[in-house]
């Protein structure tokens, strides 16, 4: 399969884009697996911290109530409280912390009831206290139970705290592995798109950029009179034929000039001959090689000088811009040699309805036409563009793909000029071609003349 040069560079950028989106897609999800990583490494450090909070309340508690059996102060109670009130918030927290980790959630139901029996120890000694027992709340506290209470706490929390720091550190080691990961991968890809990039911009040079530089070059050496061509731009592509077009053309004019210069040596021509010689020049340089018709160079000066002669004679002068509806799909559907044979047979049918001397027929563009129609009345355009329009109908020229009818139609655009206008042919062409935009609008196989815009 012949894959053009507008083909070739879609499917270049289509892939930049694929991998562009492939690259950002990869690198969002390790991103957010860095960040997943990263939250439980600050989780364990909350949960760290809570414990450690945790055991300072717990302190803060022992050494109010210590405090306040000393003194009988009731300033050292405002820390013992403080501290069970804290102590008990932390140890909320780390079981909302935990709940997900069924080994740290039964530690903490150990912690809890040591806990709880460490502040109905601390409460029984202040109780005495309030109650002039205080030899009662000594004796709680050289029995020792308090302390092995404490150091029990201890040594759980210790335990749950290893736990929590051989997590940590795993977990660490994880997150840094997977950074160092995601920096690779990042370098990685931005590798790769150098690469792809460097790649598409030797291709496009080879695709596009060599050609056209190699085409030049011939085209000026040609200019400066050399005769051989060096041309070696090889392929199928737009660029291709492109090559072999300008291979043919240059042969076809070494081989006319060498006739001519052949002819000019020897003086075999006669004046007649070298006139004929001459017109058909003349002729071919105004006329379209495949209709036979003016070409656009010949319309803008036919168009102007009739324009000039429409003002001097007060007259009408009608320009019709005609347009082929679809024909894109007649080459598509039969190939570009059916389409240069029913652009023959369109413009034959415009030429046998144009009788008249006033009456011009062009093709200025692809499936474009033009005609210039003179009259001594108004409206006379618009009815010979609907006797054109019927005419190229009754061709009945199959394009069964098109989506107007089964058969060629045209769509035709109408300007006129009126006897007292100082009107220029850029503006009667605007006119014009803006009426033809309309009817090919509103459904083509049709004609708007001026006066509908």
């Amino acid at each position: 399969m012949i894959l053009s040069i507008r083909t070739k560079l879609l499917l270049l950028f289509g892939l930049l884009i694929v991998v562009n989106l492939s690259n950002f897609f990869l690198l969002r999800d390790t991103e957010e697996e860095s960040l997943e990583q990263q939250e439980r490494v600050a989780h364990t450090y909350r949960v760290l911290s809570s414990s450690q909070a945790f055991l300072g309340h717990l302190r803060d508690a022992e050494t109010g109530q210590r405090g306040y059996l000393l003194t009988l102060n009731n300033n050292y109670l405002e820390p013992y409280r403080s501290g069970v009130s804290g102590a008990q918030e932390h140890l909320a927290e780390l079981w909302s912390l935990t709940k997900d980790n069924a080994k740290q959630q039964a530690r903490l139901v150990e912690i809890s009831e040591l806990m709880v029996e460490k502040f109905t120890e601390l409460a029984t000694t202040i109780d005495y206290a309030d109650n002039n027992l205080l030899n009662e709340a000594i004796r709680v506290v050289k029995s020792d139970y308090g302390k092995e209470l404490m150091d029990r706490l201890r040594d759980h929390i210790q335990q749950f705290d290893a736990v929590e720091r051989q997590l940590l550190e795993e977990r660490t080691t994880a997150y840094q592995a997977h950074r160092n990961y995601l920096r690779g991968l990042f370098a990685s890809e931005v590798f790769s798109l150098l690469l792809l990039t460097i790649f598409i911009s030797l291709y496009l040079q080879r695709l596009i950029v060599k050609p056209l530089l190699l085409l030049t070059r011939e085209a000026q050496a040609i200019t400066s009179g050399k005769r051989e061509l060096e041309l070696e731009v090889r392929g199928d592509d737009e660029l291709g034929k492109l090559s072999e077009a300008f291979k043919e053309m240059h042969a076809v004019i070494t081989e006319r000039t060498d006739k001519l210069r052949s002819v000019s040596e020897q003086l075999a021509l006669t004046n007649s001959e070298l006139e004929h010689e001459r017109d058909k020049a003349i002729a071919n340089s105004i006329t379209d090689p495949i209709t036979g018709l003016y070409n656009r160079r010949h319309f803008d000066q036919v168009a102007a000088e009739e324009l000039r002669r429409a003002h001097r004679g007060e007259c009408y002068l009608d320009l019709l811009l005609i347009d082929i509806d679809h024909f894109k799909k007649v080459n598509d559907q039969y190939g570009h040699a059916r389409g240069d044979e029913v652009l023959a047979q369109v413009a034959q049918c415009l030429l046998s309805h144009c009788r008249r001397p006033t009456d011009f027929v062009f093709r200025i563009g692809g499936e474009e036409f033009a005609v210039l129609v003179s009259g001594e009345s108004s409206g006379v355009g618009g009815m010979f563009a609907e006797m054109l329009r019927n005419a190229v109908a009754a061709l009945q020229i199959p394009n069964i793909d098109s989506p107007v009818k089964e058969y060629l139609t045209i769509s035709i655009g109408v300007a006129s000029t009126e006897p007292d206008e100082e009107q220029q042919m850029d503006e009667l062409l605007k006119s014009a071609d803006e009426r033809l935009y309309i009817a090919k609008n509103l459904g083509r196989d049709r004609v708007v003349v001026s006066d509908e815009g």
